[in-house]
């Protein structure tokens, strides 16, 4: 049976979620412990986070429509990184400002290096396994010059900043309504991001129900990454992933 997409990634994110579970197990050190916050009024860091991602969104859209900084004629790689760093600043304003600290974010001040480095290996064992299940896939040397190329940079900015605003939102619902709620919730709210790309082009509802689908991989996907508290080593996969949609299967 020939597999789709979607099921090449759920295998692939199986594989890189159960390769973390070996690293945690080799390397306690690094995720030896992990913090569950306390806010004072979590429903108003919650409030500001939502209002943060609204604005996220807002410059998102101008970006879209009109752009930000326009491309030079050379170094058009580095521009566009600065277009998604503008792009996800009000949410990296509202921790600065609020004063919380990194681990609000799932962003650990210790072992970076390491931890990024670690999710990168995963990454490329990753990248492997899907193309060994995605039938008609380019080779692995193609792809991973492909995925690793400049021109991705922007991407990889872009992936750390969704990934930020995950953690924000997943945090401080926690700290309202427990582990379990915040998993399902945030899923739901990755998901339904979604549906404003999806109806831009014209995608279909029988195509958009592909977004329940959506929200089960990222209830697997939170249940481990909390665990982990952490989305250096994630920010890793979760590029890899979204890449393979543009290089993974010949044209």
């Amino acid at each position: 049976m020939e597999l789709t997409h979607y099921q090449s990634l759920v295998g692939a994110y199986g594989l890189a979620l159960l390769l973390w579970w070996l690293a945690h197990r080799l390397l306690p050190h690094l995720w030896a412990t992990t913090e569950e916050p306390y806010f004072k009024t979590a429903w108003k860091e919650l409030l500001g986070v939502i209002l943060a991602a609204v604005a996220v969104m807002s410059i998102g859209v101008v970006y879209s429509k009109y752009g930000l900084i326009p491309k030079p004629k050379y170094g058009s790689y580095l521009t566009e990184s600065l277009n998604q760093l503008l792009i996800f600043s009000p949410a990296l304003g509202w921790l600065l400002w609020r004063k919380d600290a990194w681990s609000t974010a799932w962003l650990p001040q210790q072992f970076i290096v390491q931890r990024i480095f670690i999710g990168l290996a995963i990454a490329l064992s990753a990248i492997g396994f899907f193309l060994v299940l995605r039938k008609g896939s380019n080779d692995y040397i193609q792809v991973f010059t492909e995925v690793y190329h400049p021109k991705n940079l922007a991407y990889l900015v872009q992936v750390l900043g969704e990934d930020f605003v995950i953690a924000l939102f997943f945090v401080r619902f926690q700290s309202l309504l427990g582990k379990r709620m915040a998993i399902v919730i945030v899923a739901a709210l990755f998901a339904a991001g979604h549906i404003p790309a999806f109806l831009a082009n014209g995608v279909t509802w029988v195509e958009m129900q592909s977004l329940v689908l959506d929200a089960l991989l990222s209830i697997g996907i939170l249940t481990v990454l909390q665990r982990s508290s952490d989305i250096w080593w994630f920010w890793m996969v979760h590029f890899a992933m979204d890449m393979m949609q543009f290089y993974s299967v010949k044209p």
